[in-house]
């Protein structure tokens, strides 16, 4: 007997997390404080045309956070480290431009150097964001995952809700 299986839908996927044990209305505003982490990967960019749809329809203010990940940068690569601070200072303007011009009330970009994974989960259980947007993958290695492990991780132990936008090729 042969099964056939029909495509995997690939959709947005969002998570929401009650602060309280029950809640008698959703509590998430998609017009409060969105958080943004980018790796400026391919699905960072799917991820972002979807923050774009949620500015112009609630504009919330935006934060950008871009993190040089030490595991990366470190032993090898830290010879180039201004180099990668002055890319890495200027690609999130141009985000910004475009969330502004999209509707955001406010936008405030963040470039830091740690663990990606710590670092993101920190900036979001530190602050008060409403929701966080970020793609399910980025730069690792393996792209067959249906998650990556920064987003793996962020679901885990993040205390915010959360829209996650897959890879799609």
């Amino acid at each position: 007997m042969l099964l056939i299986y029909p495509k995997l839908l690939i959709i947005p996927a969002l998570l929401i997390k009650y602060k309280e044990e029950k809640a008698a209305v959703c509590p998430l505003v998609f017009s409060g404080n969105i958080l943004f982490p980018t790796d400026f990967s391919e699905n960072a960019k799917a991820a972002f045309d979807m923050l774009i749809s949620l500015v112009s329809n609630y504009n919330p203010a935006v934060t950008l956070y871009h993190i040089q990940d030490k595991n990366i940068l470190f032993p090898h690569l830290s010879h180039k480290l201004g180099e990668f601070n002055s890319i890495d200072t200027e690609r999130p303007n141009t985000l910004k431009e475009s969330l502004l011009n999209a509707g955001a009330k406010n936008v405030i970009t963040k470039l830091g150097t740690g663990h990606a994974k710590q670092s993101i989960i920190n900036e979001i259980n530190s602050n008060n964001y409403s929701l966080v947007v970020m793609g399910t993958q980025g730069r690792g290695w393996i792209e067959e995952v249906l998650i990556g492990g920064v987003a793996h991780a962020v679901i885990r132990k993040s205390n915010t809700s959360l829209l996650l936008v897959p890879f799609r090729k």
